[in-house]
């Protein structure tokens, strides 16, 4: 039997982080993005809904954006703690990987991992079943998607709470209800 791939360290945490975000970000720049934006635009046609186009699909543009970055931190924490720990990949007796992609494609907020993902690894399974697997995927994916999803909440209002803010200043907008409540 061949040698197994050891673990990744937490001291390549961040470079891990950094090649998921710059090659999941460039793969959804040129393929996600646009197949998406076809979708949104089929479905607004078929609506009748054209105007809110633009503001639907820079809004799906804004959470991506803010989940590539997240799905990078979980990719991490992915290759630092499951793979290795419940799925080995082998190395060959020259001392070479025996699969193509790196650790660092293993995981992704979209895929759960199977049975046909595994066979294509020159690995396997490290004391649990596929479903066992899976059940630690979606924790970890489930999690990137409400972090992601949260975030995009907090940065619209944000940026509403500013817009209101300027608008007010500018004297162009007269609010009788204060954006920040007052405690006595």
């Amino acid at each position: 039997m061949n040698d197994v791939l050891p673990p990744e360290s937490f001291s390549e945490f961040w470079g891990i982080w950094l090649f998921y975000v710059i090659s999941f970000g460039f793969v959804s720049l040129i393929f996600i993005y646009p197949f998406l934006g076809l979708g949104v635009l089929a479905f607004t046609a078929l609506r009748k809904e054209m105007p809110k186009l633009r503001k639907r699909l820079f809004r799906l543009g804004a959470f991506l954006l803010i989940l590539a970055p997240v799905g990078g931190l979980f990719n991490a924490f992915w290759c630092c703690l499951v793979y290795g720990n419940l799925y080995a990949q082998e190395i060959g007796k020259d001392g070479t990987v025996l699969d193509v992609d790196s650790p660092e494609d293993d995981f992704t907020p979209f895929f759960p991992p199977s049975h046909e993902w595994l066979a294509g690894l020159p690995g396997h399974l490290v004391g649990v079943t596929m479903p066992q697997l899976q059940l630690v995927w979606l924790f970890f994916a489930a999690t990137a998607w409400a972090i992601s999803f949260i975030l995009y909440r907090l940065i619209r209002q944000q940026i509403a709470k500013l817009i209101l803010r300027l608008a007010q200043d500018d004297g162009k907008l007269e609010m009788k209800i204060p954006l920040i409540p007052k405690i006595p």
